[in-house]
């Protein structure tokens, strides 16, 4: 039998496994599923873990909607997105785990990714959010590809099924990856209450992101139906 949740008892799980939503290209659906369930089906869209280190809690997840070569493929090239965005320490949890994004990086690169890159348009001063957050040197550790984003790498997006806006700057190499996982962390927003996979793609976009703030939901969702990670 399948086990009711709420999206206030979603949040609190996944805030507990300090393990933000893991998204791949191919996931269409949200189902969640009991232990007993998720031993007995052959595919799963979102798996809840708690307890463990996150590199742990990040193995039991990624094995549990089906391993990393689900989506990453024999010399693809991915992007990993984590939230880097603040000059904080990984205590602090305004930032995506280090050992999350790791873990990650790690097995994709098991699964015969070609190259795996990480960045983030970050809103403190780049170089201090990359060491600080810890995510950088995790990243380098297991032979992940993390570097910073340059103004002149963005490509102006047509969003034909946008609302609010109708094109944006992207930058280029997500749009030219074979694969794209969101790695966000859970937390409050004052601008959507909660922060979580669609907001963390804002760290994709160009131009003067301040001018998203106005009409603010309806614009990331516009953002959303051209990035689907």
């Amino acid at each position: 039998m399948g086990i009711e949740f709420t999206r206030r008892d979603f949040l609190k799980l996944a805030s507990s496994a300090g393990l933000g939503i893991f998204i791949s290209p191919r996931l269409t659906s949200a189902v969640f599923k009991t232990q007993a369930e998720k031993k007995s089906a052959t595919k799963v869209d979102i798996v809840v873990v708690e307890n463990g280190s996150p590199a742990e809690m990040v193995q039991r997840a990624v094995s549990g909607i089906g391993g990393m070569s689900r989506f990453v493929k024999q010399g693809d090239v991915v992007v990993v997105k984590p939230n880097m965005s603040w000059d904080r320490l990984p205590k602090f949890g305004a930032t995506t785990h280090p050992e999350v994004v790791a873990e990650v990086v790690r097995l994709c690169l098991e699964a015969g990714a070609k190259k795996v890159k990480v960045f983030d348009r970050t809103l403190n001063e780049p170089r201090r959010c990359y060491r600080h957050t810890g995510i950088q040197k995790a990243v380098k550790a297991v032979g992940g590809d993390v570097f910073f984003m340059y103004k002149r790498n963005y490509v102006k997006v047509p969003i034909p099924k946008g609302i609010r806006i109708k094109s944006w700057e992207v930058y280029r190499d997500v749009l030219e990856a074979d694969v794209l996982i969101n790695v966000p962390v859970v937390k409050h927003h004052g601008l959507t209450r909660v922060s979580m996979g669609i907001k963390n793609l804002m760290g994709f976009l160009g131009q003067n992101r301040g001018r998203l703030h106005r009409h603010f939901d309806q614009k990331i969702v516009d953002i959303a139906t051209v990035l689907k990670p």
